[in-house]
């Protein structure tokens, strides 16, 4: 495998779409430094609010690059030539997702570092415990790894690389909605309160505190919240809050992922007719 990982790796550091996501996500961070240097005067900030933001994009930026990145091997004829000169298929998906996973690593230290080089002499140091940010970390990272299982799965299945682009891109922005739309489900209140209106006839009228059609309980308040710190988009919505509910939960499931999608890439690609 050395030798793919050396290819790979080569490929990487002359890879322009690998190297624009790295430029959005420094970008991105120096803006959103001098938005918030802006308002200062205004608001109160802390660098825990901003340090963690990538999580929120680092999947959708990853959509764009594996597919493109593994699409351009089928597209050159590289799989096949690999598989030729005696690479056995396990190998060279592990190659890829090994590469891309590193590749996603990368993408989160291009945000993470200006903000901390940046931020830390405008803003200070973080106000959370040393070990709560170091929990973040990891578990954005094993976030990273999961988006990457599941992008590389489709990826490495579909040969085609346009119609892998859009399949990874359209189910990472579905599943950034679905998360949003449980967290807000999560958000609802248990009652609405109570509060006094003037009617028409100019009387002064009170509505009593009444119950929440909407709030979830039971069962299924249990299984939103689990889908929510399951998936990689619930999770990152929490990590971007630096509100993971159970970090427990979160980082199983994104091992889960990883072990799950890549033992079913590895074993359909296996089978798959490479053309």
């Amino acid at each position: 495998m050395n030798k793919l990982f050396a290819a790979n790796f080569s490929r990487l550091k002359k890879d322009k779409p690998f190297w624009i996501c790295n430029l959005f996500m420094i970008a991105f961070s120096i803006f959103l430094q001098i938005t918030y240097c802006r308002s200062i005067e205004d608001f109160t900030f802390v660098l825990d609010e901003m340090v963690f933001t990538y999580c929120t994009f680092v999947g959708i930026l990853l959509a764009a690059f594996v597919s493109l990145f593994i699409g351009t091997e089928y597209s050159d004829g590289t799989i096949r030539n690999k598989m030729i000169i005696g690479h056995t298929r396990t190998a060279i998906y592990l190659t890829n997702l090994f590469t891309c996973c590193f590749a996603g690593l990368v993408m989160c230290f291009s945000f993470i570092l200006p903000t901390l080089i940046i931020g830390i002499p405008l803003f200070g140091f973080f106000s959370a415990d040393l070990r709560s940010i170091l929990l973040l970390l990891f578990l954005s990272f094993a976030m990273t790894f999961a988006f990457v299982s599941l992008l590389t799965l489709v990826s490495m299945l579909r040969q085609n690389r346009a119609i892998a682009s859009v399949i990874n891109i359209l189910g990472v922005f579905i599943l950034l909605f679905f998360a949003a739309y449980i967290n807000a489900r999560l958000q609802e209140p248990k009652t609405y309160d109570s509060y006094i209106y003037e009617t028409d006839s100019g009387q002064i009228a009170e509505e009593a505190e009444e119950p929440n059609p909407y709030y979830l309980t039971g069962g299924k308040r249990k299984m939103y919240q689990f889908l929510f710190d399951a998936l990689p988009t619930g999770q990152a919505i929490q990590l971007t809050q630096m509100q993971p509910h159970d970090p427990v939960v979160s980082a199983l499931s994104s091992a889960g992922i990883c072990l799950i999608a890549s033992g079913v890439g590895i074993v359909v690609f296996k089978r798959k007719d490479i053309k």
